[in-house]
């Protein structure tokens, strides 16, 4: 996936990201509030244990981050959400449960654009194994992003 998202962020002049499915965002947390949100997703990821996630076509939206994406099979994810949302109950009232996705391609491109990289980087489902949860600093653009800890299920 890394080199497919390096591919399109060179050829459109987009950036480059490591590849991800966010499972909650939006989490607002000072620097000393960063060892109280740590110690809540350990909480979850020691009651989980390794998930499988299948990406199965492709999708685009007129939004920065949703640009062109993979969808991930919702199904097997809904117990994943079912936990998060003990810890994290925003996460019922965020867009990623609604459509779980794997982004490939971040900016704002015509729906033309976006059709004509799909066909020619076809793409068949895939499935990968999920065994950490990663929390991010995503403050400002993605060549920022910080991974702050990795946590085992």
């Amino acid at each position: 996936m890394q080199s497919l998202i390096n591919k399109l962020a060179k050829d459109y002049g987009s950036t480059s990201f490591v590849p991800h499915l966010s499972l909650v965002a939006g989490l607002m947390a000072t620097k000393n509030e960063v060892a109280d949100l740590s110690a809540r997703i350990s909480k979850v990821a020691q009651s989980l244990g390794p998930f499988t996630v299948t990406l199965s076509e492709y999708g685009y939206k007129n939004e920065e981050h949703r640009c062109l994406y993979l969808l991930a099979e919702p199904a097997s994810l809904t117990n994943i959400y079912s936990s998060l949302s003990e810890s994290f109950p925003q996460v019922k009232n965020e867009h990623f449960e609604a459509m779980p996705h794997l982004s490939v391609l971040y900016g704002h491109y015509p729906e033309s654009t976006k059709q004509q990289i799909i066909a020619d980087n076809p793409y068949s489902p895939k499935s990968f194994e999920v065994s950490e949860l990663s929390l991010f600093l995503t403050n400002g653009s993605a060549d920022n992003w910080r991974l702050v800890q990795e946590f085992s299920l």
